[in-house]
């Protein structure tokens, strides 16, 4: 059963282009730019992997580690029930 996730990311001011075509270039994840009030995130991506050892692996090797290329802050959140009824809610927790 394949597992996803959704990062939301925080870079630096100007690095958002970048750090979104860097996150599309990885197989499994679709990243864009997000802008909000009070947001500490303006970059969200979606991982789809095989397990969810192999999201965490996408998060921790290929996402947390690029904290020198504009990444300052990733908060990912697990897709716990990903029903496919659009009137059922699917749950989400977070993991740091």
């Amino acid at each position: 059963m394949a597992s996803r996730s959704f990062c939301l990311i925080g870079t630096e001011t100007g690095k958002e282009d970048d750090i979104v075509k860097y996150l599309n270039e990885i197989e499994g994840v679709k990243a864009c730019k997000v802008y909000g009030p009070a947001c500490h995130c303006n970059v969200i991506a979606e991982i789809s992997q095989r397990n969810t050892d192999e999201v965490r692996e996408t998060v921790e090797l290929r996402i947390n580690k690029r904290k020198e290329d504009g990444i300052q802050n990733v908060v990912n959140l697990f897709v716990l029930n990903d029903l496919t009824k659009e009137s059922e809610k699917t749950e989400v927790y977070s993991i740091k």
